[in-house]
């Protein structure tokens, strides 16, 4: 996709850190973009019941299931959909704090790889405050770390070309959305300097 053609756009980034909130602000302020529910709740919806919400075979179904919904959405449509594929590797990781990242098998990285193909960016949400007292605390911590390992050292070779743009967004919901419509005016301008001068008929 040209830079500027920001269709599919997914957030990335670790639980009760503010994508939910973020993706249904682009809607509200972009009524043409569509938000996708993180495929957690979307299965939830369809009466799959999971056990243990931290297991790794939870994380999988969740990657299978969303690769799976961007292989049937529409390639027209402007799409914000909450997580990316991206984040269910980092939780697989942070869940197996000793093999990391040699705890994910061939044919999950594959998937996700498929995945990530679809997605022309990956608003990534790094961790602002680490609070709470349960293991969801730990995890959180853990993934939100996998997770800036992912993006900016891709020890699985999943950034390389074709791939989609990464941004980072820091601060509030406000200054996040501000931060993701800034670049997208950045990108559709050198999209039309690249394209140069219209030609007159």
């Amino acid at each position: 996709m040209p830079p500027g053609s920001l269709m599919w756009i997914a957030i990335a980034g670790t639980h009760r850190n503010g994508k939910t909130t973020l993706a249904e602000a682009i809607a509200q302020a972009r009524p043409d973009f569509e938000v996708v529910p993180e495929p957690y709740e979307q299965l939830l919806e369809q009466g799959e019941d999971f056990l243990d919400h931290y297991a790794p075979e939870t994380f999988i179904r969740q990657l299978e299931h969303q690769v799976s919904c961007l292989s049937r959405c529409a390639r027209g449509d402007k799409i914000v959909f909450d997580r990316s594929p991206l984040d269910f590797l980092a939780y697989l990781a942070a869940s197996d704090g000793t093999a990391g990242w040699e705890s994910i098998g061939l044919d999950v990285l594959e998937v996700a790889a498929v995945g990530m193909q679809y997605l022309d960016l990956i608003a990534w949400v790094p961790l602002s405050e680490k609070r709470g007292h349960d293991h969801g605390r730990s995890l959180r911590r853990l993934t939100d770390d996998r997770l800036r390992d992912l993006v900016i050292s891709d020890p699985l070779g999943l950034l390389s070309a074709p791939k989609p743009d990464l941004l980072e967004l820091r601060g509030s919901t406000a200054e996040r959305l501000a931060g993701l419509f800034q670049y997208q005016d950045r990108a559709l301008l050198e999209e039309s300097q690249q394209a140069g001068p219209s030609t007159p008929p």
